[in-house]
C-alpha cells in the first residue's frame, strides 16, 4: 500500500462527515503528487461545476492532511555547512 493510500484511509477510516467520490478523489490526488507517486494534473471535472469544487476542497484537505503525517527532520537537517 502506497503512503498516500494509507494516510488517506487513516484520515477517512474514523468516524466522520460523509464525502463525494469527487472530493475523496481530490484528498487522494493531493497527497499522491506530494508524496510523488503521481504527476501533476488538470482537474478532471469541468471547472464550475459541483464535481469540481468538491475535487478541489478535497485538494485542500490533502494539502492539510500531509504535514501532519511525515516525519519530522532531525534537528541537524537544520544546520548550515558552517555549523557542521
Amino acid at each position: 500500500m502506497s503512503k498516500a493510500t494509507e494516510i488517506f484511509n487513516k484520515a477517512f477510516e474514523e468516524p466522520r462527515d460523509l464525502r463525494s467520490r469527487e472530493y475523496m478523489e481530490g484528498v487522494l490526488y493531493i497527497l499522491r503528487v506530494k508524496l510523488g507517486e503521481t504527476e501533476k494534473k488538470v482537474c478532471p471535472y469541468n471547472i464550475g461545476t459541483t464535481q469540481a469544487d468538491a475535487w478541489f476542497s478535497g485538494n485542500s484537505e490533502g494539502h492539510l492532511l500531509l504535514p501532519y503525517q511525515l516525519p519530522k527532520k532531525p534537528a541537524s537537517f537544520n544546520l548550515t555547512p558552517k555549523e557542521i
